[in-house]
């Protein structure tokens, strides 16, 4: 399999930058094992949140390199669950009370991918048409117009039903943020009658005062296994998906495919970052924005 990448993030109209991403190439000294990371903070100490555990993801996860092919949904919950408790002890850097990150990843085994997610960031994966015939070589076939498209992460937040279930049933309050006489925006948990902490994620690392109120940092996992043939695949925080569609961000960055070297998905993800700061102007939504696009092939 033949991978190529890149990332793109922007500040936006926020006063602070509290996406990240991550990439890393030779996981565990294997050549065609990669990790890719978004991740998104929030609260006072979001940024510095998110910046820790885009330090410490991958030597966590390096931890368990005996195991991570032969076991690897445990070696993802274990690291998340690692990552989650060294959050909440570096009290010396941050304060994790009201203030945590999303972390979605994708891990690269040869030619089995493996999603881990927490919270609202998403991974796509689009995949083109396979070889007509066993002499079609995938890396020079031409783009595709018709890419099928499936999300495999889904968005942890009160809009889903399974994960407001949850944190009802911790006795969280779940209402929209009331702005004078009137409630607007997503939905959000609140503790009893107090006005925070106002998460709109249902699952994320930190945020230690929503614990009690069922939110966890426990991930949510997907195998893909890819057929021959092109594929994308885009990580992205909630920046980007406010604004675009699943179809949208696909229909961006598939016209630059290629695996002839990183550039072309370099470029892919700065005009899927162009696109998103737009759509947010559009909306008149103000975040960061941030992702990775990773173009493959599969013999």
């Amino acid at each position: 399999m033949k991978v190529r990448y890149g990332t793109s993030t922007a500040r936006g109209r926020r006063p602070t930058q509290q996406d990240e991403a991550l990439v890393v190439s030779h996981v565990a000294d294997h050549a065609d094992w990669y990790l890719f990371v978004v991740l998104d903070g929030h609260g006072q100490y979001g940024h510095k949140v998110s910046q820790f555990a885009k330090s410490r993801l991958p030597k966590i996860i390096h931890q368990f390199a005996p195991r991570i092919e032969t076991d690897t949904a445990a070696v993802l919950t274990a690291a998340f669950a690692e990552l989650n408790e060294e959050i909440t002890e570096n009290v010396d850097c941050f304060d994790p009370y009201l203030s945590g990150t999303t972390v979605t990843a994708a891990l690269f085994l040869g030619d089995v991918i493996h999603i881990a997610n927490v919270g609202d960031s998403r991974i796509i994966h689009g995949q083109g048409p396979p070889p007509t015939s066993t002499t079609d070589n995938p890396d020079t076939m031409p783009p595709a117009a018709g890419w099928q498209i499936k999300q495999l992460t889904r968005d942890h937040t009160c809009s889903d039903p399974e994960e407001q279930e949850r944190v009802v049933s911790k006795g969280a309050r779940v209402e929209r943020m009331r702005e004078g006489d009137h409630y607007e925006g997503p939905l959000r948990i609140f503790k009893g009658t107090l006005p925070y902490p106002g998460l709109v994620v249902t699952r994320a690392l930190g945020d230690t005062s929503a614990r009690k109120l069922g939110v966890i940092g426990v991930p949510e996992l997907t195998t893909l296994h890819p057929k021959p043939g092109q594929h994308c695949l885009v990580l992205a925080t909630d920046g980007v998906w406010d604004g675009l569609t699943n179809e949208d961000v696909v229909g961006l960055v598939t016209p630059h495919f290629s695996v002839d070297s990183n550039e072309a998905a370099t470029t892919a993800s700065h005009d899927l970052t162009d696109a998103s700061l737009k759509a947010l102007d559009r909306i008149r939504v103000d975040d960061n924005t941030t992702n990775v696009c990773v173009f493959f092939t599969c013999p």
